[in-house]
């Protein structure tokens, strides 16, 4: 025969009570702390994790980037003013003109005035339409 105390009949209640509340309830949250700056990892760490291989997040990007501004400004230096240029300055920026065609161009500025269409370089001795095509963005008149 068993007796059990008032006691001990509180305590099993308690001990259920709380088995039971700890198998249905929601799992316990963790306490929100503040935001901390994480340090990202530098190229060599980055590399370190990923065997040998170094991430360079944006790297690429930019210095594909850079080439294309260097790419333009070389391009947009190339524009030559044919009334104006001397003959290596045309030679210089113009594709299939050398300097005996650049001297041509010049010859024919001073014998029939200044270029009013860039049409009027297939009049000079030596450029044809293929060279006229090849170098319309970079002509000014």
């Amino acid at each position: 025969r068993f007796i059990i105390s008032p006691l001990s009949a509180l305590c099993a209640v308690i001990a259920l009570s709380s088995m039971a509340a700890s198998t249905y309830a929601a799992p316990p949250t963790t306490p929100k702390l503040p935001d901390a700056k994480v340090a990202k990892p530098s190229i060599k760490q980055s590399s370190i994790a990923n065997k040998g291989e170094a991430k360079k997040v944006g790297h690429k990007a930019k210095h594909k980037e850079k080439q294309i501004n260097k790419e333009q400004q070389k391009e947009l230096s190339k524009i030559v003013n044919i009334n104006t240029a001397t003959p290596e300055q045309i030679a210089s920026a113009l594709k299939g003109v050398g300097l005996k065609k650049a001297q041509a161009i010049v010859a024919w500025r001073k014998a029939n005035g200044a270029f009013a269409q860039i049409e009027q370089l297939l009049e000079v001795k030596g450029i044809g339409e293929k060279t006229l095509s090849l170098n319309k963005e970079r002509i000014k008149i």
